[in-house]
């Protein structure tokens, strides 16, 4: 009765326009922010948001359901949804917790309507070192698991060759950050996604060969690509390239609630993170930070829009997230 209890006065903190909020166990700033699930008001309220009938991008990691929870916000979904994974038709049983997903919302009223719901997966493929210590390698590319995040083995421990989807963010320099890994026995082509590389002259996406034609990252905001195709244990052949799915509707939407790793500093113009130069609206409201910190894979939420130059305008950047990536030694 006394948890009952604290949930509905938590629930009538909430202002009547404020957007629909998740009170889970799921990511948000740390306790000790206090307020609604330790934000002390809605991602994004005060403009962010936007009235009736705004179209808004959530993009983040699930952290419950009974409706879908991501950066905080209740986003409601019933059949009409189109779902889909890196690109592909699916449907809501592939939705997990701990995926990183990319969401087209609707407002209608106090509700937020998920539209078109994207799974993420950074990387397809197998596993080709074995795990250890929260360290795991697909196709050759070193992973680091979040310290919240979800490992899906199917009951038995994971080994290489593997089949498995990385699901997270990378952090500027590409080093992938999983909050969720799955095992994937069906899985019959590999995938990455991320920039596109030349090292030492060998094409690739952050690091990783690849042998065939690369194509549309320009076409995506964050210059990023997803390529599809075989994995021959050294090189994967691509059968297939699109536009990284993140801010695929980034031309359709009024703002962004984004969670991602970032690095650089604000007021220099230096903080980029998701593939986007990240710099703050004249009045941005800062929370955990300073514009003058230096930051160094920070785990944020930022809720602005992108610009037509393709910079991130951040109105609200918070800091202050639970489960921030450990340190790379």
């Amino acid at each position: 009765m006394r948890l009952i209890a604290a949930l509905l006065c938590l629930m009538a903190l909430v202002p009547a326009q404020a957007a629909p909020v998740c009170v889970d166990a799921g990511q948000g700033p740390s306790a000790e922010a206090g307020g609604v699930g330790g934000t002390g008001h809605a991602p994004g309220e005060g403009g962010g948001i936007g009235g009736t009938g705004a179209r808004l991008g959530v993009v983040g990691v699930i952290t419950g359901f009974g409706s879908l929870c991501v950066n905080g916000l209740r986003l409601q979904y019933d059949s009409s949804a189109r779902i889909s994974e890196n690109g592909r038709d699916t449907g809501a049983q592939a939705l997990a917790v701990g995926q990183f997903v990319s969401v087209e919302v609707e407002r209608t009223g106090d509700a937020l309507l998920a539209r078109d719901i994207g799974i993420v997966q950074l990387l397809e493929g197998p596993l080709s070192a074995s795990p250890e210590g929260g360290r795991f390698e697909v196709m050759g590319q070193p992973v680091r698991l979040l310290p919240d995040a979800q490992v899906q083995d199917g009951g038995r421990p994971l080994q290489p060759g593997d089949p498995v989807k990385v699901s997270g963010m990378r952090a500027p320099g590409g080093l992938v950050h999983a909050s969720r890994i799955e095992r994937a026995p069906a899985l019959e082509l590999a995938s990455v996604i991320g920039d596109v590389s030349h090292d030492n002259d060998v094409p690739g996406i952050d690091g990783l060969p690849v042998e065939g034609a690369l194509g549309e990252a320009a076409e995506s905001p964050t210059r990023q690509l997803l390529a599809r195709g075989r994995w021959d244990g050294r090189v994967l052949r691509i059968l297939e390239t699109r536009m990284d799915p993140s801010l695929r509707f980034a031309d359709r939407v009024n703002n962004v609630v984004l969670e991602a790793l970032v690095s650089g500093r604000l007021d220099d113009g230096s903080l980029n993170g998701c593939g986007l130069q990240v710099v703050g609206a004249a009045a941005a409201r800062l929370r955990g930070l300073a514009a003058s910190d230096l930051l160094d894979v920070r785990r944020v939420r930022m809720t602005g829009h992108i610009a037509p130059d393709g910079r991130f305008v951040a109105e609200e950047l918070d800091a202050r997230l639970r489960g921030q990536p450990e340190p790379v030694r």
